[in-house]
């Protein structure tokens, strides 16, 4: 469907159908999530615009004060559909070059509602630009800065996002935002800057530069940074 979604416009409109129609029970509405995610990656000019609906869509059908909520057969199915969509949106795209996932953070900006950041913040880690990520880095940051308990969560989307996606990034273009994010005081910012380090030496090593970071991290104010910063190591005992 991808490949000839862009000659056929009633593609997209027919996957969005079967997404947001909650009387749509069978696996129809994954299949179409699935289509929708591949078209948008593939070409966003045939798939973005829908996908956007889509999500708009999922967004209201779950303010509903009907929505089913820990019922026998259903639970928030509007959510459950949301999550699948970004899931399977930033698989797609995951491989894709920057200018590619550029798309993400438009669906991002659907979902704004506090109840949303999980989903926002997946967005926008899949959307980095490694070349020039601390723009990005930051917008993330001040968005977890007062939700520590989402914080982990997300650290583990950006290992994850850092693992799988080495060949679009390389160690120094993680120096400077660790840098700057070093510098804030801010744990949320050092927890970040101590993601970064982590990747960028397993590849690289430990030059100087990123010694003399992981050194000021440990004597951050904040016990739980200083204790983080001492688990990672520039050299093993084993």
């Amino acid at each position: 469907m991808p490949r000839w979604a862009r000659y056929n416009s009633a593609a997209t409109p027919v996957c969005a159908g079967f997404i947001t129609d909650l009387s749509i029970r069978n696996a129809t509405w994954s299949d179409a999530t699935t289509a929708l995610a591949a078209i948008t990656a593939v070409d966003p000019a045939a798939g973005l615009d829908e996908l956007v609906s889509v999500v708009r869509l999922l967004v209201r059908l779950e303010s509903s004060p009907d929505v089913p909520n820990a019922t026998a057969d259903r639970d928030h199915p509007a959510r459950q559909r949301l999550t699948a969509v970004i899931t399977r949106l930033t698989a797609a795209l995951s491989a894709r070059p920057a200018h590619a996932r550029q798309s993400l953070p438009q669906v991002a900006d659907e979902l704004t509602a506090p109840e949303y950041l999980l989903l926002r913040v997946r967005l926008l880690i899949y959307a980095l630009q490694w070349k020039a990520p601390t723009e990005g880095l930051a917008t993330l940051t001040d968005l977890l800065a007062d939700r520590p308990l989402t914080a982990p969560a997300a650290i583990h989307l950006l290992n994850t996002r850092l693992s799988h996606a080495q060949a679009q990034w390389e160690p120094a273009d993680l120096l400077p935002p660790a840098t700057t994010l070093t510098t804030t005081g801010r744990p949320i910012d050092a927890l970040f800057a101590l993601t970064l380090t982590s990747a960028a030496t397993t590849r690289a090593g430990w030059s100087p530069s990123w010694r003399a970071l992981l050194t000021t991290l440990r004597t951050h104010p904040s016990n739980d940074i200083h204790h983080a910063a001492l688990d990672v190591v520039t050299a093993s005992e084993g």
